[in-house]
């Protein structure tokens, strides 16, 4: 499994899908695509725009309609939201559940029934102002060092190592490649450089 995710902007961004197009080519293999207040339809519009190779690496957050209409990699739901997921949404063994906790309690609960976890914020959020780091999160506990949790909030280049170094599975990125879009596959391909020393 992949040590590096991209959560998409959660408003339109001129060009997204173009850009999206750009990171699985260069060997991204999860994209979170995350819109909320969109409808399923605009979802839609914008999936439509992916070369058809590349869904199986798309992840659709709480959209459970999609990923029944197409090849997608995944379902992704909130905590509480994980006994609601209803049964049989994830027909294609190869599709993925995952799932946003806040707490190592969610945590080790989520994980008995999701492929993998966005735990956060570990940094103060680059993408959502005022929403700060929390410090409980710093350090994984050795129950789930090497499961797949992937630290979320905050990561950029500068703070990548520190954090892979924490214990966590991988990072997912959201702000730093959003709050500048024409620099997302540079962004990107810098952190691939930088987690290969690890």
């Amino acid at each position: 499994m992949t040590r590096l995710l991209v959560v998409s902007h959660p408003d339109e961004v001129p060009g997204e899908a173009q850009i999206w197009q750009a990171l699985l080519e260069r060997g991204l293999e999860r994209l979170h695509v995350r819109k909320p207040g969109w409808t399923d339809a605009a979802v839609a519009r914008l999936l439509d725009q992916v070369p058809e190779k590349y869904l199986s690496r798309v992840v659709v957050h709480h959209r459970a309609a999609l990923v029944a209409r197409y090849p997608l990699g995944g379902l992704h739901v909130g905590y509480r939201s994980l006994p609601k997921v209803p049964s049989g949404t994830l027909n294609d063994k190869k599709s993925t559940l995952s799932c946003s906790v806040h707490s190592w309690s969610e945590a080790e609960d989520a994980l008995s029934s999701c492929d993998y976890l966005l735990l956060s914020p570990v940094w103060d959020s680059v993408s959502k102002p005022g929403y700060l780091q929390n410090a409980a999160l710093r350090e994984v506990p050795p129950a789930l060092r090497g499961r797949p949790v992937f630290a979320l909030g905050g990561i950029t280049e500068h703070n990548v190592l520190e954090t892979m170094r924490m214990g966590y599975f991988g990072v997912a990125l959201l702000g730093y490649f959003w709050n500048e879009p024409l620099r997302a596959v540079e962004r990107w391909e810098a952190l691939l450089k930088i987690l290969n020393t690890v």
